[in-house]
């Protein structure tokens, strides 16, 4: 295999292919339509894939976080109320029981 030809080389001969072949440059754009058009149409699957997957990972996350969100609140609010509805204000303020 020869040397990796760079980005701008390649462009390069390919404008002069473009020049040199004038009666086969309609041919040529379609080929490169075609290619440009299967290749987003293969992004566009495997990207919709992608959102599927990463969706419902995501949801599991989300689903793991609030029970043991919920778990923890339930269990401090059990173990030390920090305020008792039943008494007034003045009486909490005073600790006066």
């Amino acid at each position: 295999m020869g040397k990796l030809k760079s980005p701008r080389t390649r462009m390069r001969e390919y404008r002069e292919r473009m020049k040199l072949h004038k009666d086969e440059k309609e041919a040529i754009l379609c080929r490169n339509k075609l290619r440009r058009r299967l290749l987003r149409e293969q992004e566009t699957n495997l990207s919709l894939a992608l959102k599927v997957h990463r969706n419902n990972l995501n949801r599991q996350r989300v689903a793991k976080y609030r029970i043991s969100k919920k778990t923890a609140f339930e269990i401090e609010e059990k173990e030390s109320p920090m305020y008792n509805p039943s008494r007034t204000f003045t009486k909490a303020v005073t600790g006066a029981t």
